[in-house]
């Protein structure tokens, strides 16, 4: 059975979570593949887990009153992708309604993720069906 596992966050760089994910991983045989909004934990899927596919969740911005709690920096940091030299995931998970988006080191705007270098995870939001097609990633 595959595994597609979120990382939740409280964006204090707490890594506890990655590290029991990387301990229960150990053993399991299937596929599987984890993701977060939080650059932080990207990075310690990449350090713990460097053979684990890892993804970011993205967003066009993080303005809204969720993100609030955040320091302008680390909302900063977020945005276009930034991290991704630091975090290096395979693909990103992108709220289709906010495509296109700027992509790092790109002057063009990222439509269904073509410029970036892995698959971007879409397909979902926009049919709210499970990803079934090949065009849906």
């Amino acid at each position: 059975m595959p595994l597609v596992i979120e990382v939740k966050s409280h964006f204090d760089g707490d890594r506890k979570l990655v590290t029991r994910m990387a301990e229960v991983l150990a053993s399991y045989r299937g596929p599987a593949v984890g993701m977060s909004f939080d650059p932080d934990q990207v990075l310690a899927l990449r350090e713990k887990m460097p053979e684990l596919p890892r993804g970011i969740i993205a967003q066009r911005d993080y303005d809204d009153d969720y993100w609030k709690k955040l320091t302008p920096e680390q909302r900063q940091s977020m945005l276009y992708l930034r991290h991704a030299f630091r975090t290096r995931p395979h693909f990103v998970a992108f709220w289709v309604d906010q495509l296109p988006a700027p992509a790092p080191g790109s002057p063009a705007m990222c439509s269904a993720c073509r410029c970036w270098p892995g698959p971007c995870a879409r397909g979902a939001a926009r049919t709210g069906s499970s990803l079934r097609r090949p065009d849906d990633i």
